[in-house]
């Protein structure tokens, strides 16, 4: 599998996954705010995959073309001089681990395979638990500030696309964001809040806020979160107008946290996959 066809695998995943749960999971109301501000799930247009932007949808209704750049932010960024992104790591792993012990003709795991299945399972998972101790939250910023200015600097590219014909053009970003909140802590309002056992949307902070608030030429930003490792579904779907972002905050209830970091406490895990029968 090349790793450009990852990529656009990576790409597309994200984006049906993205207006899975905005079809599913959010309100009448905040769907057709989505939908104000980009079209991604309206059934009578297609979208297109491309490059630079990825994505191109083409409303002949009222000849405006929307392009859209989609690209992934590490939660778990090492700095400029170790840029490996640790989600797409364990992304990469989770899937890699899938297609060589999953026999099709069975439908799970062959029995002689179970006991070094579940050592490669059980690595992976553990891994995945411990990339939150990594996580500074300041190299965090500063690697979305970076990533993000990058494709902001090609906005005049992605307009000029080939594929796209509307006399209006609009321009937005889909962010995929992988983090794990179960032991996220966060600073808001001048206490400490504790996500343990309660689903938490993605933590956005003021920082984030202000980088995207900066790119006034940009129609909107797309937030799309994953669980660490887990590329099956959205955890939460937010979109941002960065003209107008104080309206976007009110309308989708979107809380804006101080800060955000994990304690340092590292977990293992001790699998048990029994044989089937």
């Amino acid at each position: 599998m090349s790793i450009e066809y990852q990529k656009k695998y990576a790409e597309l995943s994200c984006l049906k996954l993205t207006k899975e749960y905005i079809e599913l999971r959010t309100s009448l109301t905040v769907r057709k705010y989505i939908h104000s501000l980009c079209p991604i799930v309206d059934e009578k247009l297609s979208v297109l995959q491309s490059e630079r932007p990825d994505f191109i949808i083409n409303d002949d209704s009222n000849s405006c073309s929307y392009a859209i750049e989609h690209f992934l932010i590490d939660f778990c960024y090492d700095g400029p001089n170790n840029n490996q992104s640790k989600s797409k790591r364990a992304s990469r792993e989770v899937s890699d681990i899938y297609h060589r012990y999953h026999d099709p003709l069975i439908g799970t795991i062959n029995d002689k395979d179970i006991d070094s299945a579940t050592a490669d399972i059980e690595a992976e998972i553990n891994s995945i638990a411990n990339i939150a101790s990594s996580f500074d939250y300041d190299k965090y910023i500063d690697g979305f500030k970076r990533v993000f200015g990058q494709h902001y600097g090609n906005l005049e590219t992605y307009k000029k696309n080939k594929h796209i014909n509307g006399s209006k053009i609009k321009t937005g970003f889909i962010i995929e964001l992988h983090c794990d909140t179960t032991l996220m802590h966060a600073g808001w309002n001048g206490s400490v809040v504790s996500f343990k056992g309660k689903h938490r949307p993605f933590p956005i902070t003021k920082d984030m806020i202000s980088i995207i608030q900066s790119a006034a030429e940009l129609d909107f930003v797309i937030l799309s979160q994953f669980n660490e490792g887990v590329f099956t579904e959205a955890s939460d779907v937010r979109i941002l107008e960065p003209r107008n972002i104080g309206y976007s905050i009110d309308k989708q209830h979107i809380h804006i946290y101080d800060k955000i970091y994990y304690p340092k406490i590292n977990k293992h895990i001790k699998l048990n996959i029994e044989k089937n029968e």
